[in-house]
């Protein structure tokens, strides 16, 4: 079985920014494929904390919607529109809108999965028809959720999913 181990939040975000620059460095639109609700609100964030202008798609615009209803600040960051000009700036978008037309046919575009899956690069590379991918998660990794339980010490842990049985021997 597969234990996943992701990059900390700094040095996941700092490979996405190395390639985003490289991108501009060539006169190409980085397009990052990142789920709609979390990661991509975490990337959206971060990028713009960083002082990328980001485009995001309708759908990654109305889970912002909802995180700043609850107080949650995202800097420089506007929804994608027909016309919008995307020179110097970061789209992000939902993968499964990879093979729509408007974004097939972009011609200056690099595209890239953003995935907690992309610890397996090749994986998601092929899913997603990408030439490159990055982990970045939201979600805590194994060796973290080790950590969580031996810090939490609780009388009980209720595993499910497929590396219960592995995870509780290692702990």
């Amino acid at each position: 079985k597969k234990k996943y181990f992701f990059p900390s939040p700094e040095i996941a975000i700092n490979t996405v920014s190395d390639f985003i620059d490289s991108c501009f460095e060539k006169d190409l639109v980085p397009v990052l494929l990142s789920e709609p609700l979390g990661n991509s609100q975490e990337l959206v964030k971060l990028l713009g904390e960083r002082g990328y202008k980001i485009t995001v798609h309708d759908s990654i615009f109305k889970n912002i919607e909802l995180y700043k209803s609850f107080g949650i600040t995202f800097p420089k960051y506007k929804k994608l529109k027909k016309d919008t000009d995307l020179d110097s700036r970061v789209l992000v978008i939902p993968p499964e809108q990879r093979k729509k037309a408007r974004f097939a046919k972009m011609e200056n575009a690099v595209f890239v999965g953003i995935s907690e899956l992309a610890v397996v690069p090749e994986t998601v590379k092929s899913s997603l028809g990408v030439e490159y991918a990055f982990p970045f998660s939201i979600r805590a990794g194994y060796d973290e959720m080790i950590k969580l339980v031996e810090l939490v010490r609780p009388k009980e842990v209720l595993l499910t999913g497929s590396t219960n049985v592995e995870f509780a021997a290692d702990l």
